[in-house]
């Protein structure tokens, strides 16, 4: 009785917390209309391709509407009223609002403006590109100038004082709206136009700006109330992004310089001068600051190395890094004022004038965090640090905290590890490259808030000023999408998140069923692929029925051996982990190692099903080969980068040479490529002891005027084969040389067979050389169609986050082993899963909620009742919005492409085979529902 009582009190709650949101609905104010004059003005007030309004003074609105009871109607954009006519709508009472406004006597009698300005804007003036006659070191040729101007714009008066100031005459000519001035100075009608730095121009050069002055948004004068909530938006706007202004500033117009630097005719008279004579300029940077700047063979890398060698490609001047091993080294060359430039300097403006140094502006801004022990409670005090540590000066004299210096990064990280310490400072990405490339898995890097460091450059005044000048504009160049590309290769994952480790730590009861699964699919499939084979067989081989069956013996026999061999050990492990947890006996180190070879053994068992399933593609015809644009510089990387890591393990030496110029964009199947150059260096590094050699290299056999002939060669010192082996056996399926129960070489024997199909596909020769002990050379030849020369990229990669929230899905699975899994996976990146058992369940959960609650389906195939492709089907013919349009997709095990084709054909949106890839499913969930 009183279980049922506490069930109808939670009811009743649950029904009362329900209703709160429709009750508030009901009562919400209407949104006050606010009419907002906007005139057209690149970069400022804007519509982009799809047609949509952007620009900085529409983001501005935008952030304001979030903190107010507001709803805009846009006047004047598509009537392209110019800013004098916007401001006679605003006297008139025609408009409530105006932005990008600056403070001026006359408008003040009109006007009243908001507290808090909303960006900076100076005078600009430009010229046509490649128009060399008017130079701020020579205004005499300016006299008679013919200059265009938008009529009753505050810059023509600050235009005025500035030809007063620098005693040239000209002709003013006025305009209504920029597209008319823009147009009349390409025509060659004009000879300068005087404009706000806030209109985006193209095909244009920069001569000088001056006269920077605030500018805000402003009311008719007396709307007192509008002006305070026009005040309370803008507050809390600068509240939520102090940085506001100068955030939009570099997304509408520091994003448009494309790297394009101008330079006055005496600084380009300096670059000229300077590479005719041969000068070439030396640079500096600590090598102690791994990732930022680091000392390997020979030469000087990094992030800040690559963002200053950008800079400095941009100069146009001959400037080389000098490569001091080790801070020692750094300093004394600083000292010995062997430097003309350095790179990293964080001191201030008077102490590098004592030096004989001016600064530039900031280039890059690091933060700083902490490195702490895993097992950190928060509550240490004993701060380690470098006896010269750049981070001292801001995390020195904190209250309650003791703290003790070291001669090194390396000796305070140990001093963490072993309990001497508690924390230490220094930039993030050095510390995550600590916590990357720690095997022990010892540390991790938690943010300091609000401590950062300014990197400049400081030049050397041993030199002329144009110098300074030269690598001062350059740094300016800098924009955030440069620093964001440029970050891309020195970017960690946090492996306090990612570590599998971790992940079995916190629930090992689940990794354990998902390993279980893991093993089931693997079964499934290798026995699908088993009964296709022997069906397809008895078709086609009848007259050689007693051959057949010999081999599909010989077949099985191999298969059973190589699945029972990872599946003995990864049984083994998981019921001696089980164990461990039930009689709570939980051992760390053992846990550790167990999984470690677990993940071992499940990854073996994969890639044997990955050839399987390979080798029926191929024998059904049903492999397809792509033709996409590869860039053969990035794509040559993408493998090392790969191989290195296994190689380094192995502790075998591995060394990639481009022999000649494979640096152009070739038209050819990169994914089936990689699969193919990887399987060889796989076996390169598998077959090749520790302390031997492995070598790839590429380069161009044959150049001709559509297609190149590429060679690529990966040798190796490993243990070979025999001669018998290469000629009889070394490309076909299921063989290996040393293979049986004692053999140390994992493996199945398809690669390779499957490697030289995929060649012949793409019309190339895949082929090998070896001595027994003495190592191998295998070789691919593969035409590929020219395109261009490698271009300087300028796309750059998205945001790689998983973060569902706000998305509501709709799992439609029987398996309830696979609903915990996937629920858990989901709701991990904040999504919100809503379970259905069957596809009948599932077509009435979604026609019975409301339209656009459900963000995206995720549906088995085999269900009871109703399969996975009718429900799809039912779902996608209800007559609804929402169910054309929400994104729908297959999780199954069924894998092959008439499977595919089917879901595709059911109205579905993608495929996605079991086991899931966790990182595939949230970048789809992702791309759909974003």
């Amino acid at each position: 009785m009183k279980k049922g009582y506490k069930t109808v009190v939670l009811i009743a709650m649950l029904c009362f917390i329900m209703s709160i949101p429709v009750m508030a609905a009901g009562t919400q104010p209407e949104r006050k209309v606010v009419r907002v004059g906007l005139f057209p003005f690149a970069g400022y007030h804007e519509k982009n391709d799809n047609g949509d309004l952007t620009g900085y003074g529409f983001d501005i609105l935008q952030d304001m509407l979030v903190f107010e009871n507001w709803s805009y109607d846009f006047v004047g954009y598509d009537e392209n009223i110019s800013w004098s006519q916007a401001q006679e709508m605003l006297d008139k009472g025609e408009l409530d609002l105006l932005t990008s406004a600056t403070m001026s006597d006359e408008r003040l009698k009109k006007y009243d403006y908001s507290s808090i300005p909303i960006g900076t804007s100076s005078t600009m003036l430009t010229v046509r590109a490649g128009d060399g006659r008017f130079d701020t070191s020579d205004y005499s040729a300016w006299d008679g100038l013919r200059v265009g101007m938008l009529a009753d714009n505050s810059r023509n008066d600050s235009f005025a004082e500035y030809a007063g100031k620098n005693h040239f005459q000209y002709q003013q000519i006025e305009f209504n709206t920029p597209d008319e001035l823009q147009q009349e100075l390409a025509d060659g009608n004009l000879d300068m136009i005087v404009t706000s730095n806030l209109l985006a121009l193209s095909g244009v050069k920069e001569v000088d700006q001056f006269d920077e002055k605030p500018f805000y948004v402003i009311v008719k004068k007396g709307n007192t109330e509008l002006l305070e909530e026009v005040n309370d938006a803008l507050k809390q706007v600068q509240d939520s992004n102090f940085n506001f202004a100068d955030d939009l500033y570099s997304k509408y117009y520091e994003a448009h310089s494309n790297g394009v630097v101008t330079y006055t005719k005496k600084e380009q008279d300096f670059i000229t001068e300077s590479n005719q004579e041969g000068k070439v300029f030396k640079a500096i940077i600590n090598p102690d600051r791994k990732p930022l700047a680091f000392y390997s063979d020979n030469e000087i890398s990094g992030l800040l190395v690559d963002i200053s060698k950008m800079i400095f490609e941009r100069s146009g001047l001959q400037i080389e890094f000098l490569t001091p091993r080790n801070r020692d080294e750094y300093i004394q060359a600083i000292n010995n004022r062997e430097a003309d430039i350095i790179c990293d300097y964080t001191g201030t403006s008077s102490r590098a004038s004592e030096n004989g140094y001016v600064l530039t502006n900031t280039y890059y801004n690091s933060s700083i965090s902490r490195l702490v022990r895993r097992d950190y409670s928060g509550d240490g005090i004993v701060c380690a640090l470098t006896k010269s540590s750049i981070t001292k000066p801001l995390v020195e004299n904190q209250e309650g905290i003791e703290y003790v210096y070291f001669d090194t990064n390396e000796e305070c990280q140990d001093a963490i590890r072993d309990g001497k310490a508690d924390f230490t400072y220094n930039y993030t990405r050095v510390l995550q490259e600590v916590v990357y490339s720690d095997a022990r898995n010892s540390f991790m890097c938690v943010s300091a808030k609000d401590l950062s460091v300014d990197f400049k450059m400081a030049v050397s005044l041993d030199n002329c000023n144009y110098l300074t000048s030269i690598i001062s504009k350059s740094v300016d160049s800098i924009n955030e999408e440069d620093i964001s590309y440029l970050s891309e290769p020195y970017t960690y994952y946090d492996r306090t998140n990612t570590s599998l480790i971790r992940v079995i730590y916190d629930q090992p009861i689940i990794f354990i069923v998902i390993i279980v699964l893991l093993l089931l699919t693997g079964f499934a499939l290798t026995f699908i692929y088993i009964f296709q084979q022997r069906n397809r067989k008895e078709k086609e081989l009848n007259t050689e029925l007693k051959e057949a069956n010999e081999a599909k013996s010989a077949f099985l026999s191999r298969m059973s051996h190589e699945l029972r061999t990872p599946l003995n050990a990864i049984n083994g492990y998981a019921m001696v982990m089980n164990q461990d947890i039930v009689k709570h006996n939980y051992d760390e180190n053992r846990a550790r190692t167990y999984m470690e070879a677990i993940m071992q053994a499940v990854k073996y068992q994969l890639s044997i099903i990955g050839d399987l399933l390979e080798i029926q593609k191929i024998e059904s015809g049903k492999i397809d080969i792509s033709s996409v644009e590869v860039d053969a510089v990035d794509y040559m990387k993408n493998i090392v980068a790969m191989i290195e890591p296994e190689a380094k393990e192995k502790g075998v030496s591995f060394t990639y040479k481009r022999l000649n110029v494979v640096n152009d964009t070739y038209a050819l199947d990169g994914v089936r490529l990689q699969q193919v150059l990887l399987n060889i260096l796989h076996n390169a590094v598998k077959f090749t002891p520790s302390g031997g050699k492995v070598t790839m290299t590429a380069e161009v056999l044959e150049q001709h005027e559509d297609t190149n002939t590429l060679q690529f060669v990966v040798s190796d010192t490993g243990i070979g084969m025999s001669e018998e082996f290469q000629q009889e056996h070394l490309f076909q399926r299921f063989a290996q040389e040393y293979k049986g129960n004692t053999s140390p070489y994992e493996g199945c024997g398809t690669g390779l067979a499957i490697s030289r199909e995929i060649i012949h596909l793409m019309g190339g020769e895949l082929s090998c050389r070896s001595r027994q002990g003495e190592g191998s050379v295998f070789t691919v030849i593969l035409p590929a169609r020219h395109i261009e020369k490698k271009q300087e990229k300028t796309v750059k990669p998205g945001n790689l986050a998983y973060d569902l929230s706000g998305m509501r899905i709709l799992l439609c699975e029987d398996n309830e082993m696979n609903q915990d899994m996937e629920r858990s996976l989901l709701e991990k990146m904040q999504g919100t899963v809503e379970i259905a058992a069957d596809g009948q369940i599932g077509a009435d959960m979604f026609e019975q909620s409301a339209e656009g609650y459900y963000s995206v389906i995720l549906m088995d195939i085999r269900m009871p009742n109703m399969d996975g492709l009718e429900s799809t089907k039912a779902i996608r013919a209800m007559n609804r919005d929402d169910a054309k349009k929400i994104p729908i997709f297959a999780v199954s095990a069924n894998s092959f492409e008439e499977d595919v084709q089917k879901s595709l054909a059911a109205g579905m949106n993608e495929h996605l085979s079991k086991p899931v890839d966790v990182r595939l499913l949230y970048a789809k969930i992702k791309e759909y529902c974003q």
